[in-house]
């Protein structure tokens, strides 16, 4: 009888000492937290540019932040690698119509880590990607200040100045989006604050 009741006794105090690292009723008890809040969903710098995202749109667009790759483009190869190279990879902001979501283009804000070598790889998969898919893709420099109108004109321009969507363009606009993607895209690198 006193061994059945030191069994029993050791094994309640086993049970009460060892506590999950995570509990949903309980985790101050907890050794260390898993998981903590990141209060917000933008940086300071992503926060400021979607202030003047939302003033270049008029309210025309939804302005979708931190969306993945692969929910703007499928591949379609079949082959894991590809599929693999842009499953981990988000887009800063993309505009959507409002009633259908249709993807009107995608906006990545380069700060200074858009310099080093692994990045721009990164970079150029994310661009030669989405200009296969055909969507319009807007890489901006970020910046202290942003001009609302170049943003706007950047955006409003035809959907891809490479690829004309109907033989009946006028060659006009061909011309202006050559001059607002040389804005964009001088000499390989963007204006300062825009591209």
């Amino acid at each position: 009888m006193i061994v059945l009741f030191l069994v029993v006794n050791r094994a309640k105090n086993t049970t009460s000492q060892a506590a999950p690292a995570f509990s949903r009723n309980n985790t101050e008890n907890s050794p260390q937290k898993i998981y903590t809040s990141r209060s917000f969903l933008l940086t300071k710098c992503e926060s400021s540019f979607y202030g003047v995202l939302k003033l270049a749109t008029d309210g025309r667009f939804a302005i979708c932040p931190k969306v993945r790759l692969s929910d703007l483009i499928r591949c379609t190869s079949g082959n894991p690698g590809d599929s693999n190279r842009i499953n981990q990879k988000h887009i800063d902001f993309v505009l959507c119509e409002k009633d259908s979501m249709k993807i009107v283009c995608a906006l990545e804000l380069n700060d200074r880590s858009h310099l080093e070598g692994s990045r721009k790889k990164r970079d150029e998969l994310v661009s030669s990607a989405l200009d296969e898919a055909k969507i319009k893709f807007l890489p901006i420099r970020a910046a202290a200040e942003y001009s609302v109108q170049d943003l706007r004109n950047a955006i409003f321009s035809e959907r891809n100045p490479e690829r004309p969507e109907s033989p009946e363009q006028p060659r006009k606009l061909a011309r202006t989006s050559s001059n607002i993607k040389s804005l964009i895209h001088a000499e390989g690198s963007p204006a300062p604050g825009f591209g």
